[in-house]
Formats: C-alpha cells, structure tokens, sequence
C-alpha cells in the first residue's frame, strides 16, 4: 500500500475545508456543528490523546485477510489533517492507553502491538516496540489496562477468551517478552472491554450465551431469520481476581438480547448502555445486577435504527448516541446517528430525539477527551463525522427540515 501517496492526497483534500475545526490546536468542535474527514482507509476505533491533543485511528484494509494502519490526526491552523500513517500487518482495531500516554497497546487480530505513542506521532517508522502473539486464532478486538497499569486483558473474538498478559512485566523487559498469566474462558464472541470507574470489575458484552447455562434460543443472527440461536449477555469478573488466578476467576452473567455488540458505562459506574445488532435497540441495564450475576439486570429498552452498533455517552450522560450501521443493507448508503434523552429518570423510559446524517456504515463512536465533540468512525465511506455537542439539537433539527 503507498500510504505516502494516499497521506499526501488526504492532506490536500482536508486542507481545501476552511475553519474545519475550532481555533484551539485541542477544541475539535466543528464550525457548524458537523465535518466529515475522509481517511485513507476503513476506520475502526478512535483514541483520543489528552496531552498532545491528537487521535489516533486504527484502519482496515476491508480484504480477507486484512491488514491495516494507524492513523495520527492533529489540528493545525483550523483543520483537523493526518499528521502520519503507521503500516500493519495484521488489522488493528482496539487500543489501550498508559496513564502518561507513553504507550499504546493496539489490539490486532492475531497479535497485540505495542507501540511508543511519541515515535508515532513524529511519523517514525519504528514506532512498534513489540509484539504478542499468543494464539493465531484469537481474533483479539479490544483490550483495557487495568489502574494500576500491571495487567493487560484482551477480548479475543474469535476464540471466545479474555487473554491476561503481564503488562508490568512485557514493560519491564521492553517488550521483548510478553508473558500471557492465563486465559479465561467466555461465552461466544467477547467485544469491547469496559472497566468500571473505580478499576475493579470489567464488563463487556458476548453476543451469545454458551448452550450449557440453558439460554432462551430467540435469536436469527439476521434480520428475517428463524430463531435458532441463544441471547447474548454482559458479563463482568473482578480485575483483581482475574489477573491473580485467570483460569479460576468466576465471571457474572445477565441476559442481554440478541448481539449485544457495545456497552458504554455512566460516569458514576451504575449504568450500562448497550446496544443489540439484531433487534435493532438500545438497552439500559443495572450494573449492580450485572456483578451480582442477576439474570435479569434490564432497567429499559428503546427501539433505535437498523443494525446499531456504537454507543457513546455525552453532555454529562445526559444524551446517548448510537450508531445506526445498517449493515445488513442491501444497498450500502449514508446512514445516522440516533440521539436518545437519558436524563435522569429518562434513564427509565428513555427517548428518541432524533437523528443525524453521518456516513456509511458507521461503525463506532468516540468522544473528546474534553466532551464537547463525538467522532464517529464510518467504515464504508473511509471518514470520520464530527459532532459538535452542544449543537445536536440543531443538527437533528436541520436534518429533520431536509
């Protein structure tokens, strides 16, 4: 791939949009509330940086097998441009930060990246400090750092594990040697890694339950199918117990639809938003039932657009916006970004406000470490969509009037 050429095209391209972005070089806030950025290839997941006010994306090739990149974004004289492009051999999707921002760890398919964030940042081509690769077959798609930054979990999609790996020791010896503590068997397609607020528990959703604990089988796996396949569920283990004892650590189950696929936590840790593929909503659900192991930890429910997958929570957890991918789609088009009101008792009986245009295929969801802009990673048009928060009410009323 001739990522120079596509770099240099890409920077052009941005660079014919006047005032894209808010004045300061971390206000990402688009003038006129929404921006679309094309990138060079499918984007996946969006990392926002604190210290140097840069995101970094990770990108897909879209083959079989995929290969991929990482994208750096910064804001230079009002618009938001790719700074530099990091080749991968393998698809890189998820991404954990250290506290300093130092270094990624960069979940890839097979393997696990470690990459010094100053190097990549400057461009340099030896940004990789080193590789785990544990198992060919993991599908690895999401990893989370426990606090106290001695233990690495990782979401291995494929083999249906959470994988424990010694970050304190793989750190230690410059990642030169990655020591995988244990592996901790889960139901079927583990995602996206959530840890609690305080750093004891991660939650994360499977979109199947293992046969063995006598699910309700009401799922199709498509939309128009017969139900043949279980409910998914959130599950939760304790970080303590997990990295002490992976093989023995106990994992809480709650019931969750069918493909549950995200979950995003509340500020204060007691609330779950996630969101079912197949069924096409949004679910709110207890996360105090959810570590007690409640089958039953549903607050509420709301019907959303087709195929939801990313969720992300803004403007002080008052708003929730979903992802409507529309993956199943016959015909691939631009598609939305549903608002729901979660405020307060809404959390009860939420609601849908509206909605606005982003891409195709818009995949997942990111928010700015300040909380004033959502990034949007639309996987089928090669872009990212920037929402302004404070204007959403507009842009759904904009969109409402065309």
């Amino acid at each position: 791939m001739q990522f120079g050429k596509i770099v240099l095209t890409l920077l052009a391209l941005c660079s014919g949009i006047p005032s894209a972005i808010a004045s300061s070089p971390c206000d990402l806030r688009p003038v006129g509330g929404r921006i679309e950025v094309p990138m060079p290839l499918h984007p996946l997941m969006v990392a926002t940086l604190e210290r140097s006010c840069a995101l970094l994306v990770t990108l897909s090739d879209g083959h079989e097998p995929s290969k991929g990149a990482i994208a750096v974004l910064t804001v230079v004289k009002g618009r938001l441009a790719v700074k530099a492009v990091l080749d991968m051999p393998t698809e890189p999707v998820g991404m954990a930060l250290v506290a300093d921002e130092s270094v990624a760890a960069i979940a890839g398919g097979s393997r696990v990246y470690f990459v010094d964030v100053g190097k990549l940042l400057k461009g340099q081509a030896n940004a990789i400090l080193g590789v785990a690769e544990f198992d060919k077959n993991a599908g690895t798609v999401s990893l989370a750092l426990s606090r106290d930054e001695r233990v690495l979990f990782t979401s291995d999609e494929e083999a249906s594990t959470i994988s424990v790996i010694d970050f304190a020791a793989a750190r230690a010896s410059h990642f030169t040697n990655t020591p995988v503590l244990g592996r901790i068997s889960v139901d079927w397609a583990p995602t996206v890694l959530r840890m609690t607020p305080d750093g004891t528990h991660v939650l994360f959703a499977v979109e199947a339950v293992r046969r063995q604990f006598k699910p309700p089988i009401l799922c199709a796996g498509h939309p128009g199918g017969k139900a043949v396949n279980p409910v998914g569920a959130i599950l939760s283990f304790k970080v303590g117990q997990a990295a002490a004892e992976p093989v023995g650590a106990v994992l809480s189950r709650s019931l969750a639809g069918c493909s549950p696929v995200r979950l995003e936590l509340s500020k204060d840790g007691q609330t779950a938003f996630v969101t079912n593929r197949e069924e096409n909503k949004l679910r709110v659900m207890d996360v105090a039932k959810i570590l007690h192991g409640e089958s039953d930890a549903l607050v509420s429910e709301i019907h959303v657009g087709p195929a939801p997958i990313g969720v992300a929570l803004v403007d002080d957890d008052r708003l929730a916006l979903v992802t409507n991918s529309n993956r199943w789609g016959k015909e691939q088009k631009p598609q939305t970004v549903e608002v729901v009101d979660i405020a307060g008792h809404r959390r009860r009986k939420p609601i849908v406000l509206g909605k606005i245009p982003v891409g195709i295929f818009p995949r997942d969801l990111a928010v700015s470490r300040d909380g004033r802009t959502a990034i949007v990673s639309n996987f089928g048009s090669k872009s990212l969509t920037l929402l302004d928060v404070s204007k959403l009410r507009a842009l759904m009323s904009r969109a409402k009037s065309n």
